[in-house]
């Protein structure tokens, strides 16, 4: 496969502990990255309370907070990731044929 047909995605998600909040988006986002992104992401799962300095870096200021790195430009939403539908708008996320040769 061409990697330059489809980008690879860097993402970083920040959360504080590992409560429930924290636990569902994880698997929000993960969720969505497997579907839009299957084998073109990272995905970082960062705990502030593990990693102050990161949260300090990246000029987090509330969590959750998913950044995305790459591609460019950056771009981060804050929020408890339960809104799926913004989440692939703010993030550009473009759903990805598992086809070749699919015709939409």
């Amino acid at each position: 496969m061409n990697t330059t047909e489809y980008p690879n995605y860097k993402l970083k998600l920040f959360i504080a502990g590992i409560t429930p909040g924290s636990i569902r988006a994880i698997e929000n986002v993960k969720d969505l990255c497997n579907d839009y992104l299957p084998g073109h992401f990272d995905l970082e799962v960062i705990d502030i309370y593990q990693q102050r300095h990161m949260a300090k870096e990246m000029n987090i200021v509330a969590v959750p907070t998913l950044i995305r790195i790459l591609p460019e430009p950056e771009r981060r939403i804050i929020g408890d990731m339960t809104d799926k539908k913004e989440i692939i708008a703010v993030m550009d996320f473009r759903k990805k044929s598992r086809k070749k040769n699919h015709n939409e």
